[in-house]
């Protein structure tokens, strides 16, 4: 059966977030990360409609067609909120969901879920670990020198644009370096970058890393052991972060089930990559 993709605007977390929303049945949100946007899910949510669940990615804050939050508000925290918001704008009262999430979306579904465990009660991660364990590091800042790049405002604004966004196709390659064409991803978040404001919100998730690591009660919400259980999906390629040191100690972060799927032949855009072999996992883990 073919579901046709639906454009839905609403209103979440004080912020209006446009989103993609195909099938019917239980609630799957699916977040997407840097630089990436909403449509890369569009596999994956083909195949979640197939299978029973209603799958809706939203355009993070920020990203074209979103809105740009006026308050210039992207911590972590916040980013939480807002997958808390647009499922509670979906769902009916006694219902719950599972929040999907890609780099940044993972950050902000491992937010959501340990702020309100009563709406999402499965979780599913892919390429980032838990936050509890993310730390900082020299060998890090050497495979994601982009880290630090985007801590440097103007100079890092000028840099990605320089040659016409050369460094958003450089990112692609170098964090899924056997995606064999990943030029229709990156041509389509070039052009978003290009509208006024746009990089600078991308940027702005990172720029704010270390306001997110202060100790406050919703900064240690989010670094708190994560109760869902939870689906880890890995790229056996990725070029910016490496299992066996980024990942370690992940078992440590959860008291509910947890399960690790490696990818093969795929680097860090593990959905766009390989989405059948991440329906594959999804899908059992969301029946089970």
């Amino acid at each position: 059966m073919s579901f046709p993709v639906e454009i839905l605007t609403l209103t979440a977390n004080a912020l209006e977030f446009a989103c993609l929303s195909q099938g019917n049945g239980p609630l799957v949100v699916l977040l997407h990360g840097f630089p990436d946007r909403a449509d890369s899910w569009r596999p994956v949510m083909e195949g979640l409609a197939n299978a029973g669940f209603r799958a809706v990615a939203p355009y993070m804050r920020g990203y074209y067609p979103s809105a740009i939050p006026v308050d210039g508000d992207y911590r972590m925290p916040t980013l939480g909120r807002d997958a808390i918001a647009i499922a509670r704008a979906l769902l009916n009262p006694g219902e719950t969901a599972t929040v999907v999430g890609h780099d940044w979306g993972a950050t902000a579904a491992f937010a959501a879920a340990n702020l309100a465990p009563d709406v999402y009660t499965r979780l599913c991660a892919l390429a980032i670990p838990h936050p509890r364990i993310v730390n900082p590091s020299l060998e890090l800042i050497r495979r994601a020198p982009h880290f630090a790049l985007f801590q440097l405002g103007p100079y890092a604004r000028w840099y990605t644009r320089r040659n016409n966004l050369a460094y958003i196709a450089y990112l692609y390659r170098y964090w899924s370096p056997t995606w064999p064409d990943p030029s229709e991803h990156i041509r389509a978040i070039q052009e978003d970058f290009r509208r006024p404001g746009r990089l600078e919100a991308a940027l702005s998730y990172y720029a704010q890393i270390s306001d997110s690591l202060r100790r406050n009660e919703a900064n240690r919400a989010i670094r708190a052991i994560t109760s869902q259980p939870t689906l880890l999906l890995v790229g056996d390629d990725d070029g910016a972060l490496r299992y066996a040191t980024d990942f370690k100690g992940i078992e440590e972060c959860f008291t509910g089930p947890l399960e690790i799927v490696h990818v093969p032949k795929a680097g860090h855009f593990v959905a766009a990559e390989q989405p059948e072999a991440v329906l594959a996992a999804l899908v059992p883990f969301l029946r089970r």
